[in-house]
């Protein structure tokens, strides 16, 4: 059985050659763009959240003068660590405010 993030990997780079394909045809191709299609499906589908998943109850910001990091935990178990680079620190922190400030009205 493929893991997932493998399977991530081979439709990303079918995506990634499919568009290519159609770049470089003298016509759209039918098969092709179904094809594309379907990759974004499966890739949608590999994004969805577990129907089990519980919400994250808190999410932490960790920057240790080298690496921006956002924490997330379920109680005391973490649960996803993402690395952001500082310019989508900065766009989620912004995002963050608007988010806050329609609920602050």
């Amino acid at each position: 059985m493929t893991d997932p993030a493998s399977l991530r990997t081979r439709l990303l780079d079918l995506r990634v050659d499919v568009l290519r394909k159609l770049a470089e045809a003298e016509h759209l191709d039918g098969g092709l763009l179904a094809l594309l299609g379907n990759i974004a499906a499966a890739l949608a589908a590999l994004d969805a959240p577990s129907p089990d998943a519980q919400p994250a109850e808190r999410a932490v910001l960790v920057d240790d003068g080298e690496t921006i990091r956002l924490v997330v935990y379920l109680g005391a178990n973490r649960v996803a660590v993402v690395e952001l680079s500082a310019a989508r620190a900065v766009g989620l922190a912004g995002e963050l405010i608007a988010a806050a400030s329609r609920r602050l009205r």
